[in-house]
């Protein structure tokens, strides 16, 4: 009697165990069958955690959100009203009703919400608000800052210089912002005449001193995903050599301090791809950089956007060459003396810091890497060793007039002594 009861609990138990296990297989097919498709417009991305804990403030917005991830932080509510006020002000440029507004953006809803990588906690009706809300904010800035007769006298923007700094640093954020399309479409609603939307962005963006000699005279929009990639196409126009496969040895890169005493010379050039170094006869020419305030956070912004969607990561790669060539104060300060870094923070220690801090979680493809030819071009230099001969030679000795005739002299007295010394030779052996 002991064993059937035994045996009838093992069999309840079985099937309880079936039962849990097909419980288990819907509810996971469920999840399976209702997964999203991933969508190649994707292009908004939060910084990955590697990189946030290097400088978090440098992804994170002071003043203004753009977009959904953002939206409702405690520290961004006080720009809330100001935001509404400037929506107030698009509706009066294009003329529109809000109706139709809504209806616009409700109508790219779906293509918009595809632009970012996570899915989107809003609903439909609070989501549509924001991206209207901020669109219209981003258009109304553009266009006050173009056309100063724009702004109000009691403007919270635009009538304190720090605000307007605060915001265009926010817009560059990678983490902060709307689809190019969006804002171009919505552009277009309005109904007095200005120029194009992409001439606004552009003539925004030069306002940045690392910007405003690296932007193009002719741009075309439909490839701009937004305003950090279109900060990208100006710094990094593909105008780019093919990618060189790197030796199997580990990738290095002389400094300027190296570079300099082995005889090298910097040479600036104001070239709007920053990629664009080349070396020849002993003369590195290098797109000019100017480092400021503003350069960490619109740098790391861009290596974040690359590391999530690029393959030919071409700001990785001019960063790591820069962080290479920059291993201390002294090497800034070769780069400053010959125009190649103008450093408007001031202390050239201040200036190797910055670089050396946007090296760190840096990841180098050695497989497509567009400056290994000209690092493998410069380690051969530097390891000629009459090349550092000659440069020590100039630097030391030929660097003066008087230098140059104290060396005269003691060649001609060498020669002299040389000759004495033929010359007793040759009566000794008579």
């Amino acid at each position: 009697m002991a064993n059937a009861n035994l045996a009838g609990e093992e069999t309840t138990s079985n099937m309880d165990t079936s039962v849990d296990i097909k419980r288990l297989i819907t509810s996971m097919t469920k999840k399976v069958d209702n997964l999203s498709t991933l969508s190649p417009k994707c292009c908004i991305f939060r910084v990955p955690k590697r990189l946030q804990q290097v400088n978090e403030r440098a992804y994170t917005p002071i003043r203004v959100s753009i977009g959904s991830l953002h939206h409702g932080k405690n520290d961004l509510k006080p720009m809330e009203e100001h935001k509404w006020r400037y929506l107030k002000d698009f509706l009066l440029h294009s003329q529109k009703s809000l109706e139709d507004l809504v209806k616009f953006i409700k109508e790219r809803e779906e293509s918009i919400r595809e632009c970012y990588e996570e899915t989107i906690i809003f609903n439909s009706d609070k989501f549509v608000e924001i991206i209207l809300v901020d669109a219209a904010f981003i258009i109304e800035v553009l266009l006050k800052y173009m056309y100063s007769g724009l702004i109000n006298s009691s403007d919270r923007i635009f009538e304190k210089p720090m605000m307007i700094l605060d915001i265009f640093q926010d817009f560059l954020l990678l983490e902060n912002q709307l689809p190019f399309f969006v804002l171009e479409d919505l552009f277009e609603m309005l109904v007095f005449e200005t120029s194009t939307f992409i001439v606004l962005a552009t003539n925004f963006l030069a306002r940045s001193d690392i910007l405003h000699d690296k932007i193009p005279n002719d741009i075309a929009s439909t490839r701009v995903k937004h305003f950090v990639d279109l900060v990208r196409s100006f710094l990094t126009q593909r105008e780019c050599s093919p990618p060189y496969k790197w030796r199997n040895e580990p990738v290095k890169s002389p400094t300027a301090k190296e570079l300099h005493n082995a005889g090298i010379k910097f040479e600036a050039i104001s070239n709007k791809n920053l990629l664009d170094i080349k070396f020849m006869n002993g003369v590195m020419v290098i797109p000019k950089l100017v480092i400021d305030d503003e350069t960490e956070g619109l740098l790391r912004n861009l290596l974040a956007f690359e590391r999530c969607l690029y393959e030919e990561c071409y700001m990785t790669q001019y960063m790591w060459f820069l962080d290479e060539l920059i291993d201390s104060s002294n090497d800034v300060e070769y780069l400053v003396e010959s125009g190649v870094i103008e450093n408007l923070l001031g202390d050239n220690n201040d200036a190797s810091n910055l670089i050396n801090k946007l090296g760190v979680e840096l990841y180098l493809d050695r497989e497509n890497f567009y400056l290994s030819k000209l690092c493998e071009e410069l380690n051969d230099y530097c390891n000629i060793p009459w090349h550092k001969w000659e440069a020590t030679l100039r630097r030391d000795y030929f660097k003066t007039p008087w230098g140059v005739i104290s060396i005269v002299a003691v060649a001609i007295l060498l020669s002299l002594t040389f000759i004495q010394a033929v010359c007793s030779i040759l009566s000794i052996s008579k």
